[in-house]
């Protein structure tokens, strides 16, 4: 675990120096993958091999999530940390509460002036 907190504080340092929009998408993606590592998703035979194969996976899903020509300029941060917050507190188990987390990512809240 403690290689998995040291990459993401590498990943937040650099991100310092990318757009709302870049950070948005390395935020959701290393808080996508702190949730598959917290429910155990993260290894040989589980979703990601490696937390790098997660970021790597979820960096091109967030991109797809938050396309530039609709989010560029349009990060809501309130509602990007309702995001977040819904990752980090979502159910490993309940697919209800997966759909509830997926519902507060959606480009109409996170990219809304």
């Amino acid at each position: 675990m403690k290689t998995t907190s040291t990459l993401m504080l590498a990943l937040v340092v650099l991100a310092g120096c990318a757009s709302p929009l870049e950070n948005a998408r390395e935020t959701g993606a290393e808080h996508t993958c702190t949730w598959y590592s917290s429910c155990k998703n993260v290894g040989s035979g589980k979703t990601y091999a490696t937390i790098n194969d997660c970021l790597t996976q979820q960096r091109a899903d967030w991109l797809d999530k938050l396309p530039t020509a609709d989010c560029d300029g349009k990060i809501n941060v309130s509602n990007l940390n309702v995001c977040l917050s819904a990752i980090d507190g979502t159910s490993c188990t309940s697919v209800f509460d997966q759909i509830a987390t997926a519902g507060k990512c959606d480009k109409s809240k996170v990219c809304s002036p």
